[in-house]
């Protein structure tokens, strides 16, 4: 079932349509005629672009990390050359890549023996946030108040632990699931994606 965001009714198939997002709120319609009528075929599985400093990349334009593995003989022989070549410029590899019938702009970096694909987010896609910022107020800070929220944050300062990272809700989730998986016999599947989280 497919519903408007707005209103939350219900939607019927025949009443969307496919757009182009050319801004936070604007999109625009693009009917199956003209899609059909396109002749853009899909770049390679993914196709690099150019290379660029990792440092140059700000973090508001991350989405998600994928790992990438190579596929067949020749394919790890072409992975290995990016990867280490790569790795010894402290260069990330900007390339394209289509999923789910979109295409994406994702970077490539060295990560172990492999290499981890950065989903980017599209400059159109990235708020400004001087419009944001403005109406916050400057506010004189003593230093005392400082020197106290210095010594809260050294006392609960501590290393990452990645394991450890779960907000309230998916904490109860977490526990909910293992008891019905406990109760329950249903069979284990494995999923058929390899993805970072």
């Amino acid at each position: 079932m497919k519903v408007d965001a707005e209103t939350g009714e219900e939607v019927s198939s025949d009443d969307i349509m496919k757009g182009y997002k050319v801004d936070t709120d604007t999109y625009i319609e693009i009917s199956k005629d003209e899609l059909d009528n396109t002749r853009w075929s899909p770049p390679a599985p993914i196709e690099i672009d150019r290379f660029v400093p990792r440092s140059e990349i700000d973090d508001l334009y991350m989405v998600r990390p994928y790992y990438i593995v190579p596929d067949g003989k020749v394919g790890h022989d072409a992975y290995a050359v990016i990867r280490e070549t790569i790795r010894s410029l402290d260069k990330v590899a900007l390339a394209r890549v289509v999923l789910t019938n979109r295409e994406h702009v994702i970077a490539l970096e060295a990560r172990d023996n492999g290499l981890m694909g950065m989903l980017l987010r599209y400059p159109y896609e990235v708020r400004n946030s001087a419009n944001i910022f403005d109406d916050i107020q400057d506010v004189k800070i003593t230093k005392d108040m400082l020197d106290l929220a210095k010594h809260i944050v050294q006392q609960k300062s501590g290393a990452f632990r990645a394991g450890e990272v779960r907000g309230s809700l998916r904490g109860g989730a977490d526990e909910l699931i293992t008891r019905s998986a406990m109760a329950s016999a249903l069979p284990r599947c494995r999923s058929r994606y390899r993805t970072t989280m």
